[in-house]
């Protein structure tokens, strides 16, 4: 199971979290995890905008913004704060892509490379 934030805003609630396909989307409109260093007003709003995308498509960018601003603890040396853990389930998500998983014996693909 992937890790979620839940947040409560105006007496809605939303849950936070990503996808193989939102982090594909973001990935096309431009983000980069690389680049939230050298390019922090761009790269944090769609961190933040992206964990939208699984279970809140339509939520508009005001209403994120809103949300954003009313945030406390963004970031701390702990590691702990929600921009941290935001590129932590992030992270995970993209790991899902590379990682080895259990694969039923059944279902498992094997593969080999052959030189001509």
């Amino acid at each position: 199971m992937s890790t979620q934030i839940t947040i409560e805003h105006k007496k809605q609630k939303y849950t936070l979290e990503y996808s193989r396909q939102s982090v594909k989307q973001m990935e096309q409109q431009g983000f980069s995890i690389e680049h939230m260093d050298e390019k922090p007003m761009t790269m944090i709003p769609m961190l933040f905008q992206g964990a939208f995308i699984k279970n809140h498509k339509g939520v508009k960018r005001a209403v994120m913004d809103e949300i954003y601003d009313g945030i406390t603890d963004r970031f701390n040396e702990e590691g702990t704060g929600f921009i941290q853990v935001l590129a932590e389930m992030y992270a995970e998500t993209l790991n899902t892509l590379i990682e080895a998983k259990e694969v039923d014996e059944g279902n498992a693909v094997s593969w080999k490379v052959v030189k001509g």
